[in-house]
């Protein structure tokens, strides 16, 4: 407990904390916010550790991230910058995805749009009951499975969105790719909608490559067993955090991580 209120008083006095620990998981930071508290924003993409060493960057909703956020809402009439309660509904559901999506608000203003998007795609999947016994993996982040891949192609989709199986123990993967316009010419329509194509057929191509052991059907890949690890750590990280944001109940969680 001690510990906790220490971490909370260090993120009172700073913008900006990395922590570097190799026993504490993010699950200590990447937890829903209680009622009128606004919660730490975690900059973290498994996998990526350091000699078994994590670390982790973190904030509190400064006024410069709510000042990223706030012009993008304020279109589509949503003050965030004056209602906490409206900033509080949004971080979550970012949150409940990955707080990473929030730090590339001041990339581009259409990335800033899709990542709008994806708040309202996790809304939509929600209201439609199909995050009940799935869960969302945000791949756009996972850059290092585009790396070196045969057609050296590095476009990639939004999210996944996975659905385990657990009585016939298949998985089933949804490639979902949003795009997010005020207004487009028909040109630009067929361009953007060529595009999305390409960037959801590349990103199955990825998956096979990592991680279907029919992709070469000359000889499988030296690292398989490594790759099947890979991929299932991607599965578990994303599964809990669906699991410790109300998403999918203790059960059905461990049902699914038995498979």
């Amino acid at each position: 407990e001690l510990e906790k209120v220490l971490l909370s008083f260090i993120h009172d006095i700073s913008d900006w904390v990395i922590t570097f620990d190799k026993n504490m998981g993010p699950e200590v930071y990447d937890l829903p916010g209680k009622e009128n508290e606004i919660p730490f924003l975690l900059d973290y993409i498994p996998g990526q550790e350091i000699n078994g060493i994590s670390s982790y960057l973190t904030t509190r909703p400064t006024t410069e991230i709510i000042g990223l956020l706030g012009p993008h809402f304020a279109e589509y009439n949503i003050d965030i910058r004056n209602d906490e309660k409206k900033l509080k509904i949004l971080l979550e559901d970012l949150r409940t995805i990955s707080s990473s999506l929030i730090m590339q608000f001041n990339s581009t203003e259409n990335k800033a749009f899709e990542v709008l998007g994806t708040a309202f795609t996790k809304r939509v999947l929600e209201k439609k009951k199909i995050l009940t016994d799935s869960f969302l993996i945000p791949i756009d982040l996972h850059k290092d499975l585009f790396e070196n891949l045969p057609q050296a192609n590095k476009s990639r989709a939004d999210n996944l969105l996975v659905k385990i199986n657990d009585e016939n123990r298949e998985i089933c993967i949804t490639v979902i790719e949003i795009k997010c316009r005020k207004s487009l010419s028909g040109s630009e329509h067929s361009d953007l909608v060529e595009k999305m194509q390409s960037q959801i057929l590349n990103t199955i191509e990825a998956l096979r490559y990592h991680f279907d052991n029919t992709y070469n059907l000359t000889a499988d890949r030296l690292d398989r067993e490594l790759k099947t690890l890979e991929l299932k750590s991607l599965f578990e990280f994303y599964l809990n955090r669906a699991n410790r944001y109300g998403f999918i109940n203790s059960e059905v969680q461990d049902r699914k991580s038995v498979v």
